[in-house]
């Protein structure tokens, strides 16, 4: 299933609430909400990095290609790069996936490793992961 949809989030979300997990690999830009099965529980990850002087341009471009094939990728609902308005030299990733095996096939896909590498060379300090899991609030 690709990704049918884009999400929209203020560029200063806190994390959501829920329990670390481990088990899966996780480059160093993804915070992970990871989807057990059960109803209104989805993967969401979040991700963040500070990118050094001058580079916004090129961490932009290459994360908007990452994100474009991203969204092709089985077990994506959605994938996304914002622009932090609080912080012009930052970048925030929010992602949903099906289940935790799209999201480590995706971890695994070449294309996403050189990704995660290329980005934190151009970082200006850690990019930022923590992982959860979190159910779905209806209103």
């Amino acid at each position: 299933m690709a990704c049918p949809r884009e999400v929209h989030l203020s560029a200063r979300t806190e994390p959501p609430r829920g329990r670390l997990l481990t088990g899966l690999r996780y480059p160093p830009y993804a915070l992970a909400l990871v989807h057990t099965g059960k109803a209104g529980r989805v993967i969401i990850v979040l991700g963040s990095v500070v990118v050094s002087e001058g580079r916004m341009p090129e961490a932009l471009a290459l994360s908007k290609e990452h994100v474009a094939r991203s969204r092709a990728e089985v077990g994506c609902i959605s994938h996304a790069v914002h622009h932090d308005s609080e912080n012009p030299n930052r970048l925030v990733f929010v992602e949903e996936w099906q289940d935790p095996s799209a999201l480590n096939a995706h971890f695994q896909v070449p294309a996403s490793r050189a990704f995660a590498k290329a980005l934190a060379a151009m970082a200006s300090e850690p990019p930022q992961m923590a992982l959860y899991e979190a159910t779905q609030v209806k209103r």
